[in-house]
């Protein structure tokens, strides 16, 4: 007896289900297992993560009918005198923008901008309230982000000192009680045209220089598109960052996270030029989340 198309094509599909979701599982517990840390114990360790500001702060709560202008936003800087960005001109808050490196000079091209996104299963984490400040002894700039029954990011942003690169320092947590979440996955947008994605970072090029960025030894998958965690609907134009038709994601699947639990995870921008190619700085991450209390 002969089997028709449509029957032959199902168990086909079906497996390709099947392995594609065990690939995340397996990367979702290597993630687990390599390159996560805890935060708790770099924040016990110091007092200056505690110390933000109330001068420079900018709150946003998703549920109002309309986002505040581009004019209620404000520009972090994030520097080091060799690389360079700006964070907090556009919704979603943690936007990574007018990225310069390995020099402050502009050059022709452009290594575009990073959006932070997380995914519950296939659908981007709506958050329901934002939060952006400094923290004041050693201009790193905290970023909380809360969605629905306790979901929790904390990003810390800042420039590696006497290194090529920008760090972000992200805690993912279940913060409720009742459930668990997930499964999670850390992503980060990217605007710039055609990256490469080598070894699981994306590598974008602008003149003669490059910008390397991933999870620091992390599996990594890539979303062909990436949505927006707010409705944007309701932000003006001037506030709105849009993605064009070629942009793509940078995911890196963590799994489920029970009641309680957290995970933090290093994501990087290394800056290279035909001399460096960035190894060495690779290497000076390797410190992980204790890089806080060196920039402090």
């Amino acid at each position: 007896m002969r089997m028709s198309l449509a029957l032959r094509v199902i168990p086909l599909f079906l497996g390709v289900v099947l392995l594609t979701g065990c690939g995340e599982w397996r990367a979702a517990r290597y993630n687990r297992s390599h390159g996560a840390y805890s935060l708790d114990e770099v924040l016990a360790s110091t007092e200056g993560l505690a110390q933000v500001t109330s001068e420079w702060k900018v709150s946003v709560d998703y549920s109002a009918a309309k986002l505040p202008s581009a004019s209620s936003l404000a520009g972090f800087p994030i520097g080091n005198g060799e690389v360079f960005a700006y964070t907090g001109l556009h919704y979603p808050l943690g936007v990574v923008e007018n990225i310069l490196g390995p020099t402050y000079q502009k050059v022709p091209g452009t290594f575009g901008q990073l959006v932070p996104v997380v995914y519950l299963g296939v659908d981007p984490a709506m958050w329901e309230k934002q939060e952006m400040t400094w923290v004041r002894p050693g201009g790193l700039i905290r970023t909380v982000s809360t969605a629905a029954d306790g979901l929790t990011l904390t990003t810390y942003d800042f420039a590696l000192p006497q290194n090529r690169a920008l760090v972000r320092i992200m805690e993912l947590s279940n913060t409720g009680r009742k459930r668990s979440l997930g499964p999670v996955s850390l992503v980060h947008g990217l605007t710039a045209l055609d990256p490469e994605i080598v070894d699981g970072e994306a590598r974008l090029t602008a003149g003669n220089f490059g910008m390397a960025c991933g999870y620091l030894d992390s599996r990594t998958t890539v979303l062909d598109e990436v949505s927006l965690p707010f409705d944007p609907a309701k932000a003006d134009r001037s506030s709105l960052l849009r993605f064009p038709d070629t942009s793509c994601g940078l995911r890196c699947p963590l799994g489920k996270l029970g009641p309680g639990q957290s995970v933090t995870k290093l994501f990087y921008m290394v800056f290279t030029d035909p001399q460096d190619d960035g190894n060495a700085t690779r290497q000076a991450l390797s410190r992980g989340p204790q890089l806080l209390v060196d920039t402090l």
